[in-house]
């Protein structure tokens, strides 16, 4: 599942910004048909609540944006593909570092962590499978 452009053009930019390569990514010139495509075949997941616009780096909730640091993005972009599924750690771990890093599941949970206090307000919640992984949940939907 390594097919993540957008992850990849971020990692090559040169400074490190995001809102620099999404500055050039939107920059690139389309004819009309192909943006409508593109359009079409947007990669988003929402659910009449939680919002996430994987290629746009966009994430709400209730209709209230969510400012997210890169790194807790991609992670909440990994879980809102696999909703109230669990998401083995590792497979967060490269989607959100790449292949390249190699797995580091204490720098994972603490972007866990901090995700979980930013997603706290919204009422969502990630909850832990110890040594299996993490599973996205509304507050309404607590698992046994």
């Amino acid at each position: 599942m390594d097919d993540f452009p957008l992850r990849e053009r971020l990692q090559a930019n040169s400074n490190g910004s995001a809102f620099a390569a999404m500055r050039q990514i939107r920059n690139l010139k389309r004819p009309p048909a192909a943006m409508h495509a593109a359009e079409s075949e947007l990669d988003i997941y929402d659910d009449g609540r939680l919002r996430i616009e994987h290629e746009n780096y966009y994430a709400a909730c209730g209709g209230r944006p969510i400012q997210l640091p890169r790194k807790e993005f991609l992670i909440l972009s990994r879980l809102a593909r696999n909703i109230e599924r669990i998401v083995p750690a590792e497979e967060i771990w490269r989607y959100a570092w790449g292949r390249r890093a190699p797995f580091n599941p204490e720098s994972l949970h603490v972007h866990i962590y901090r995700l979980r206090r930013r997603l706290a307000p919204f009422g969502l919640r990630i909850e832990t499978m110890i040594n299996v992984g993490y599973r996205l949940l509304s507050d309404g939907e607590r698992r046994g």
